[in-house]
Formats: structure tokens, C-alpha cells, sequence
């Protein structure tokens, strides 16, 4: 349970490490609403986001993913929070070496309730190439 909107990172970097599918689901609400950058335009409620992550953790076989977060914003205002990141994911391989990686942007909202704090939206993206219509998942420093 999140006891904080600032504890959602690390929570979310060591279920994704773990692939701990219950572990990682209990971070956002049963009425989850995404959009994500993969595959379908919207994801709704938790079933669908159970699919959705049960799929991605199963696809890495024995690889593994890093995640690390950067120019992390979080604004509270009372029971609910906003939080806008990078993320860098990073393939390692079973005994830790890194395979490739691709960066987006991340804006999640959350709010408190009985079970702490939970994603109730969540919105992934990336920059779009204009010239070639193709996502831009490196970040140029």
C-alpha cells in the first residue's frame, strides 16, 4: 500500500523488476483508466489492466526491466495527486546486463482512499518525428 503519491516510483521500479503482477496491480484502482503507448488506444477498469500487464510481464521471458525515473513532479492537492516523469526502461538479461532500451513520458493520476494511494489514470507517450511519423523513444540531452 502507498502510503505517499512520492512512493509510487520506487514501488513501481521494484514490482516491474520483479515482474510481481499482484504487487504492481495493487498500485493503481480497480476503475483504472490508461492510455497507454502500446498496442490499444485505451485500457479500462482492472481486468483489462491485469491482462495488459500479465501479457508484458510474460512476454520478457527470463529478461527482466529496469525502470528509472527522471525529472519526477508531484502536486498533491488533499486526497489526490498528479505526478508527470521520463521513464527509462532498460531489457536486462537473466544475469543482469543490459539487452536495449527506449525512454517515454508518464502522467499519472492518483488518489487516496482506505487502500492508500492509487493510479486511477494513467497516460504514457512519446514525441512523434513529424518528418517520418515515427515515436521518438531516446531523449536528446
Amino acid at each position: 500500500m502507498l502510503t505517499s503519491p512520492h512512493d509510487f516510483t520506487a514501488a513501481y521500479q521494484r514490482t516491474v523488476l520483479d515482474k510481481d503482477l499482484e504487487s504492481h496491480l495493487r498500485l493503481y484502482d480497480e476503475n483504472i483508466h490508461a492510455f497507454d503507448m502500446w498496442g490499444d488506444w485505451k485500457i479500462e477498469g482492472s481486468g483489462a489492466w491485469r491482462a495488459m500487464v500479465t501479457d508484458w510481464f510474460q512476454s520478457l521471458g527470463s529478461e527482466r526491466v529496469k525502470c528509472d525515473f527522471t525529472e519526477v513532479v508531484i502536486k498533491e492537492r488533499g486526497s489526490s495527486a498528479v505526478l508527470t516523469a521520463f521513464v527509462r526502461y532498460t531489457a536486462l538479461d537473466a544475469s543482469g546486463v543490459s539487452l536495449r532500451s527506449l525512454c517515454n513520458r508518464i502522467t499519472l493520476a492518483m488518489e487516496q482512499s482506505e487502500h492508500g494511494w492509487r493510479v486511477f489514470h494513467q497516460h504514457t507517450s512519446a514525441p512523434i518525428d513529424h518528418a517520418h511519423l515515427r515515436a521518438i523513444l531516446e531523449m536528446n540531452s
